[in-house]
């Protein structure tokens, strides 16, 4: 069973809050995402908000309704937009405000509600009304405390909640006190322990009710104020919101083919806001995803390493490759075998030092394709990762775990490398931000290779914003320099990109020209395939020295398709590799001349991700597709960009900058602007 928990307002601490007390209240064997949309308003206190807000709840709903979601929790205690949410859901949609003042009744004669804002009190009478709970309501009570608070380190919110709950047991003479607001949901067991009397947190009664209803084939009747609304036209901002067909049928039946309206989200890109996922057994990281996910995580902690608290990065958390030394654990790349056999670590990689000094905290250890030597994103041993942007997706590898928990709101930073692909792949997949560093700006002290004449320290975050404040910091002691404004295109007829991704390629530089920026003709690198090849053979004997030994010594360890590049790495003689360095260099030296003083545009991979079930021989075709594109910052060390501003049906393709040597930061920037102005036109 999947449940949905939405915070209809659009702050992510708060979303984090709900999905623990979701995953703490549901079965072992129901996933809870906790999600929150990127419009709408911070908190929920008064009718305006609430009105603003419902778009964004039923833009998560239908997101919902096509990540095949059973059942959701409408985590407002004013329950906004929860009549709405009914009449689009395929499944129950259960609010907060009415699952608490059920249960309460259930425990005792009379309850008192406990809010936050004494201009809430009315909201919450009227729904006490209408629910038909107004007798056994004997009181509202306000701590007078902004929603925004509730969680503020070093707020009394708690200590004044509880008095507030105490004095409206003796002013109402109530058994049973409801809190309030989402917000309140992680005070409950300590003010139930406090008071002595049963104390009901809104989302865990919600979360329970929902799943009793999927579990009892439930779920709301069509047949007549709840039945799907009329197809018609919007308009303006709202075009996105028309009603397209009715929900398929209830609950026991197929499941709809699609959404009973869909959601508009631009051609020039998807925010994913999914942030919380699993069961109840893992409290070990802020939103975690299932009992522990070991496709995506190798070992979390609350936090795993704690940084300094202060600076550019505090208050935000680091997902770290299993290719980084962490102070007091293992390296394990992916691999079991290799991992059983390591000690661990005196001290962290110097990558993951920056982090922590400027203020995040480490949450854990993320999976990574065994040695790093995949662009797929599919370990034999912990299987593949899951896609926040395409469910039932490959996520992209070799940094898969770093990106899924971003994707999932796990993780506000991912830490990863980039030989061939590995920050950019997984972000172009998941509609997320992905830097490969120059080659050699970033130390890769602590890191365990695969190619070091290709191998950076790369990030991956879910905006642009974040991209940009983890760049500033993890390359403060290399040079960097103002960037080139004028773009160029790749010719890339060696590539022979699918017709959708080259149409949709094609329209987004359309757009910019139109938007100003200057685009000039296409930057001939040479035949791709070509480069490719070089990049294969120089990197494959590089691997080989990097880990042929072990590999040799231990037959067996690794899965078939990783073992077999392996093998044909073994092949590769000295000889072979030092005429194809030598042709690199050609490469670097022409590209360098041609692509002078522009910034380079071209998709960061060559498809859209495919299923995480397909094929090996499908997997490996687009892989030597997608490598004649991300070589290309490989063989000429310079900095790549995978910003989500491509789409293909409906998945998401990153579009690529590739700038000059030691302008990553200015690369960021300008793809950032870019973003800008794409989006805000798709908008109008």
């Amino acid at each position: 069973m999947h449940l949905r928990a939405i915070n209809p307002n659009t702050t992510e601490s708060m979303t984090a809050a709900i999905g623990r007390a979701a995953l703490a209240a549901a079965s072992a064997g129901t996933t809870v995402t906790a999600v929150n949309p990127t419009m709408g308003p911070a908190s929920i206190e008064s009718h305006y908000d609430e009105a603003l807000a419902v778009p964004g709840l039923l833009a998560e709903i239908a997101r919902g309704e096509a990540d095949g979601v059973d059942a959701y929790v409408l985590a407002c205690f004013g329950d906004p937009g929860l009549d709405a949410a009914r009449e689009v859901a395929s499944g129950p949609v259960v609010g907060i405000a009415e699952a608490a003042m059920h249960t309460a009744t259930l425990l005792g004669r009379h309850f008192s509600i406990v809010t936050t804002l004494p201009r809430t009190v009315g909201r919450a009478e009227e729904l006490a009304e209408r629910y038909g709970f107004r007798a056994a309501c004997a009181g509202i009570h306000a701590v007078d405390i902004p929603v925004l608070e509730l969680d503020l380190p070093g707020s009394d919110a708690r200590r004044e909640t509880a008095e507030a709950c105490r004095r409206a047991l003796d002013t109402d003479g109530s058994d049973v006190i409801v809190l309030g607001c989402a917000g309140m949901a992680d005070f409950c067991t300590e003010v139930s322990a406090a008071l002595g009397v049963p104390v009901v947190d809104g989302v865990a009664a919600a979360t329970r009710l929902a799943e009793s209803l999927v579990v009892l084939g439930l779920s709301t009747s069509r047949r007549s104020e709840y039945a799907p609304p009329p197809i018609k036209e919007y308009s303006g901002a709202l075009a996105g919101f028309a009603p397209a067909a009715a929900p398929g049928p209830r609950r026991g039946d197929a499941r709809p083919a699609s959404s009973p309206y869909s959601v508009h989200h631009g051609g020039f890109g998807r925010e994913y806001c999914v942030l919380d996922g699993g069961s109840r057994e893992d409290r070990s990281v802020d939103t975690p995803r299932s009992p522990l996910d070991t496709s995506m995580w190798r070992v979390t902690g609350d936090p795993l390493v704690r940084g300094t608290g202060a600076g550019p990065l505090a208050g935000m958390t680091v997902a770290v490759k299993d290719l980084f030394e962490v102070a007091g654990q293992r390296v394990g790349a992916g691999v079991p075998a290799y991992l059983d056999e390591q000690t661990p670590a005196v001290a962290s990689a110097p990558a993951v030092t920056a982090l922590l000094d400027a203020g995040a905290d480490v949450v854990g250890i993320a999976q990574t394709d065994e040695f790093a030597y995949s662009i797929a994103g599919r370990n034999a041993h912990y299987g593949a990762a899951p896609n926040a942007a395409v469910p039932g997706a490959l996520p992209g590898g070799s940094s898969s775990g770093p990106a899924a928990a971003v994707a999932l709101g796990e993780a506000t930073i991912g830490l990863g490398t980039d030989t061939g692909g590995s920050v950019r792949v997984p972000a172009s997949y998941q509609g997320i931000w992905g830097l490969r560093t120059t080659h050699g700006a970033v130390p890769v002290d602590g890191v365990l290779p695969l190619a070091p004449s290709y191998d950076t320290v790369g990030w991956l975050a879910r905006d642009a914003e974040t991209l940009a404040a983890v760049a500033r910091v993890g390359l403060a002691n290399a040079p960097q320099h103002a960037g080139d404004i004028r773009f160029a295109l790749l010719d890339l007829r060696s590539v022979q990109l699918p017709h959708e991704l080259e149409r949709q390629f094609r329209r987004t530089v359309d757009a910019m020209i139109a938007d100003g920026f200057e685009v000039t003709d296409a930057v001939d690198p040479g035949d791709l395939a070509e480069a490719a090849e070089l990049y294969r053979v120089t990197q494959a004997r590089e691997a080989w020295l990097s880990h042929g030994e072990w590999v040799r010594a231990h037959p067996g360890a690794l899965g078939a398709d990783i073992a077999a590049r392996f093998e044909a790495a073994a092949r590769i003689t000295p000889e072979q590799a030092a005429e194809a360095r030598d042709a690199v260099a050609v490469f670097r030296a022409r590209l360098d001349e041609r692509a002078e003083g522009r910034v380079l545009l071209l998709p960061a991979a060559a498809s859209a991700p495919p299923r995480a079930d397909a094929p090996t021989a499908e997997v490996e075709a687009i892989r030597a597709a997608t490598m004649r594109l991300t070589c290309i910052a490989g063989l000429s060390g310079r900095p790549a960009l995978s910003a989500p501003l491509l789409e293909t049906a409906e998945d998401p393709v990153g579009l690529s900058l590739i700038g000059a040597r030691n302008t990553d930061v200015a690369l960021i920037e300008l793809a950032a602007s870019v973003a800008e102005s794409l989006n805000g036109k798709d908008a109008a």
